[in-house]
């Protein structure tokens, strides 16, 4: 091959930059769905120029200095010097991903309650990040905090696995010290960059593991052995552990566990084909499961669009769109990875490595595809970002394989890194800057009704646990002047109240066929009719809600409700006994605890509960009134009164206080006083 070949590598490389920094620029007038074209630039004019002037300064360094770059790649300290400042960029740089990715959903999930409640399809990241949890709260009270500092750690200690990771692939891969700087660049600030920066959430994890993956990929090429093999399995399962979507990876790790470099072509494409036709089969087992869970199902993208998002399903033309902006965002990279394996395939130079890497990228890409966007893709993009590694992972490979002079291969890598870095820097900075991205976010949901709901939700939850109170309450304000079906929902609540109880029902059944996956009307709903004694037609609404969310506090105060109402005591017990696991100080429980164990007779049981609420606040009034039943059943009249009329000072309004007053007169009656 020529020398020259570095030259169209290089025209390629700059005309897919200026598509995709002109289409960014032109993308707004263009295209109705055009959420990805809001992210280029800071947002503010001071905030270019410092964007542009550090963007046309690396890549000037290694374009035009590379012989500098090269010289500090001899040395281990200047190496080791880079790690180092590398990640301390990614602290300095942290953006809120409690915002974006469903951050405040993950701190709530393992804060919510002292007990973890367990998923399969994402045990091992909760495992994890619930054990640095319960570690952080030995020393923070706050919870919320203790929990966000727990993903933030998870982040941090994946992205510290991952700068290992790729630096020794990029060990792996070439021989050439200088060679090794550019590629770990184009590997490291691959599509997954945004990921680096302390996100919340699993994704950080599936990156680093992806690149570890990888690595012993490249390894099993040079040294096939037994350990090797079973360590790429071992990353394969406890990806797959920590969420399902690191499943992913397994198609790969089977082709290059049958599939040996000196192996025939015929062996490689059948095993190839093997790992496609297992990428099929996992996309089909998926989609059967999410027919039987309904929890399972709003992390998929539907085969048909469904309430409130009718026109948006797997083969929607606004769902394609999306995906199609998630690759021009992240991953332009793909177009020129795409060329090199076609060019690698003209001039016949087989690379062992770029098979089992495309099995990746193809994975990758499916799961782009199906995963659903729960708050939608405007706040979730960075999420898709994980499954895109692959392709920084095939672009640096092929372009380590082409059969070029050495001088060429340098300079076609040098090019690669300064797109490499620059692509991230020209739209991070509005991600980085929440001001900027929350205008992005607003303005799409302004044009998508349907995610008015849950995004601003996601928006002021995100105030709230920044301590950002006056944001969180203009966030709570637009709700109601934006989400009509937020505004109907309040509206419903203040029906109740005012005991308008049919009016509310009706508005409430509107809403659910709307938004089947919010929980609140149908926790309403049951309320509702648990309160008129309908305890049958309140049963599904409290299994749904509970589906929906294991954690859900008022359904699982209905659910007790309802079987006290149908009679089944011993079941309604129970389920105070299983909440009371979860929310072990929660006084709401422990009232209906008591309440229910004194009229079993277990009066014992009773008062050790009613103790334990007093310590808890001595402010609350029922164990009191319990306590006045026990002090009757024991004759001790007097501090039957004492603990009645204790009662009646705390809450002189309920209900009972009619009853107690007499009771109090009768027990003074019979003493004499």
């Amino acid at each position: 091959m020529s020398d020259s070949r570095d030259k169209i590598v290089t025209a390629l490389l700059s005309g897919i930059l200026f598509a995709w920094f002109i289409g960014h620029l032109i993308g707004e007038t263009l295209f109705d769905n055009d959420w990805s074209f809001s992210f280029l630039g800071a947002g503010t004019l001071f905030g270019w120029v410092i964007q542009l002037v550090i963007a046309i300064s690396i890549s000037y360094l290694l374009l035009c200095h590379g012989k500098t770059v090269n010289r500090l790649s001899d040395s281990r300290k200047y190496i080791y010097s880079g790690l180092g400042s590398i990640f301390l960029l990614t602290i300095i740089l942290q953006f809120d991903s409690i915002l974006f990715g469903g951050g405040t959903l993950r701190v709530a999930q393992i804060s919510q309650a002292p007990i973890l409640l367990f998923k399969w399809y994402e045990f091992g990241t909760v495992v994890i990040a619930g054990s640095l949890y319960k570690f952080f709260s030995l020393f923070m009270s706050n919870t919320n905090d203790a929990a966000g500092l727990a993903w933030r750690v998870l982040a941090y200690g994946s992205t510290i696995a991952s700068l290992i990771a790729v630096a020794k692939i990029s060990a792996r891969l070439s021989d050439n010290a200088k060679e090794r700087i550019y590629l770990f660049l184009i590997i490291f600030f691959g599509p997954q960059t945004i990921l680096y920066f302390g996100f919340v959430g699993v994704e950080p994890l599936i990156v680093a593991l992806t690149l570890w993956v990888a690595f012993y990929i490249i390894k099993i090429r040079d040294e096939r052995t037994i350990f090797n093999i079973v360590m790429l399995w071992l990353l394969a399962i406890f990806a797959t552990t920590m969420h399902f979507t690191g499943a992913y990876l397994v198609p790969a790790v089977l082709y290059v566990t049958f599939v040996k470099p000196e192996s025939n072509r015929i062996s490689k494409v059948l095993w190839a084909s093997i790992s496609g036709g297992l990428i099929v089969l996992m996309i089909y087992i998926a989609y059967q499961y999410m027919n039987e869970s309904l929890l399972f199902r709003q992390l998929l993208m539907p085969l048909e669009g469904r309430h409130p998002n009718t026109d948006y399903s797997l083969m929607s033309m606004r769902h394609i769109s999306d995906v199609f902006q998630i690759f021009w965002l992240l991953a332009p990279i793909g177009i020129m990875a795409k060329f090199v394996s076609w060019f690698m395939k003209k001039q016949n130079s087989p690379n062992y490595l770029m098979i089992p890497i495309f099995l990746m990228a193809t994975a990758g890409s499916v799961v782009v595809v199906i995963l659903n966007p729960v708050q939608s893709v405007i706040l979730e993009f960075p999420r898709y970002a994980a499954y895109l590694t692959p392709f920084a992972l095939f672009f640096a490979t092929g372009l380590i394989g082409m059969a070029v002079s050495s001088e060429s291969r340098l300079r076609i890598l040098e090019v690669a890194a300064a797109f490499s870095i620059l692509l991230p820097l020209l739209y991070m900075p509005a991600v980085i800057d929440t001001t900027r991205a929350s205008e992005i976010a607003v303005s799409y949901f302004d044009k998508h009704e349907a995610f008015n709901l849950n995004g601003r939700i996601a928006l002021r939850d995100a105030s709230f646990y920044n301590k950002e109170f006056d944001e969180a309450s203009a966030w709570e304000v637009s709700l109601m002047a934006k989400s009509v079906d937020y505004l109907e929902f309040r509206g419903c609540v203040d029906l109740t109240v005012a005991g308008r109880d049919n009016e509310a029902l009706t508005e409430l059944r509107r809403l659910i066929v709307r938004n089947p996956d919010w929980i609140d009307p149908r926790d309403v709903v049951a309320t509702v009719l648990l309160r008129r004694g309908q305890y049958e037609l309140a049963k599904p609404q409290i299994d749904t809600s509970l589906l929906l969310n294991e954690l859900g506090w008022q359904a699982r105060i209905n659910l007790s409700d309802y079987y006290h109402q149908a009679g089944q005591t011993a079941k309604s017990l129970i389920s105070i006994e299983e909440a009371l696991e979860i929310w072990p100080m929660d006084v709401e429980f422990m009232r209906e605890q008591m309440l229910m164990v004194y009229r079993l007779k277990l009066y014992d049981q009773a008062d050790s509960i009613s103790n334990a609420m007093i310590a808890i606040n001595a402010d609350l009034p029922h164990p009191y009134l319990v306590k006045a039943y026990l002090a009757e059943i024991n004759k001790d009249f007097v501090e039957a009164i004492n603990q009645y009329e204790r009662f009646m000072v705390l809450d002189p309004k309920n209900p009972t206080v009619n009853s107690v007053l007499e009771r109090v007169s009768q027990i003074k009656k019979t003493i004499g006083t």
